[in-house]
């Protein structure tokens, strides 16, 4: 493969995950489109490329949120769990139900919703002021994990957010991103809880969903494309524990604006290129 795409891809991949890592997010989402684009791939190699660029860049910006005690270990072992067992069966939905052009109108649907999402809370966010502190478990009531953050107490059904995982996690599997990706917006919008929060927790999710999702298009026979994971894995690695390091610095809003903005503007480009070329 040419050099210089493998450069490009790189740094397209450090940039994505700088912002994205930010909402908890690792930025596999927005390297599909990418990769059709780019590479002009439309076969579940996609998948598992991104996939393997999951496993390779999330590792480092979940260290530094555990360092920095913002991970509450509940919430990312339920998301964890949930999200591996339906990312396997998203994996072969994938391979065996959904073809290219199926798959190409998926991508956009995902990416639009989870722009919406994002920008319908940034007005509650802008005027909502925190301090960034460590978290502190309170504990597990009738199935509600309660814990403390920046002096006020939040509160969470663990059966529901496993149930929510599973299903998000089926989808993240035929889309190739580990699946508690697209849960971020959701615990930040219909949860509301702190981007500051949840980010280490989702990343957790997307990296434990990742892993069985990749084995299982490896052994159907749709492997990744090894030099292009490890390019935009490795481009990862470096933009998350960038965006990881200074999350805890930048208002709430402005993540969600920054996320809500690219996300959109891709889906919409997505679609354009479509409607044109048919």
């Amino acid at each position: 493969m040419n050099e210089f795409i493998l450069i490009e891809l790189f740094g397209l991949a450090l940039i994505i995950s700088f912002v994205a890592s930010q909402g908890g997010i690792s930025g596999a989402y927005l390297l599909v489109p990418a990769q059709i684009y780019i590479l002009g791939a439309l076969s579940p190699v996609v998948s598992s490329t991104n996939l393997m660029y999951n496993v390779i860049a999330t590792p480092l910006s979940i260290y530094r949120y555990l360092r920095e005690r913002r991970v509450v270990k509940q919430l990312a072992l339920t998301l964890a769990l949930g999200g591996m067992a339906g990312s396997i069966a998203g994996s072969y939905i994938r391979v065996f139900l959904i073809g290219a052009e199926v798959f190409r109108v998926f991508v956009d649907v995902v990416l639009l919703i989870l722009g919406i999402e994002l920008i319908m809370t940034l007005r509650a966010t802008r005027a909502r002021k925190q301090l960034v502190t460590a978290v502190k478990v309170l504990g597990v009531r009738s199935g509600r994990l309660f814990f403390l953050f920046s002096d006020k107490v939040f509160s969470v059904s663990l059966p529901i957010i496993f149930a929510l995982s599973f299903i998000i996690g089926v989808v993240g599997g035929i889309y190739g991103i580990g699946g508690a990706s697209i849960m971020a917006p959701i615990l930040l919008t219909a949860f509301n809880l702190p981007v500051y929060v949840t980010a280490g927790a989702t990343l957790i999710g997307t990296l434990a969903g990742s892993i069985p999702s990749l084995v299982t298009y490896s052994i159907l026979g749709f492997g990744p494309n090894i030099s292009v994971g490890v390019s935009i894995g490795f481009g990862g690695l470096m933009g998350s524990y960038l965006g990881a390091s200074i999350q805890r610095r930048v208002p709430e809003w402005i993540i969600r604006l920054m996320l809500s903005i690219i996300t959109i503007l891709l889906g919409l480009l997505d679609i354009l290129i479509h409607l044109a070329g048919q």
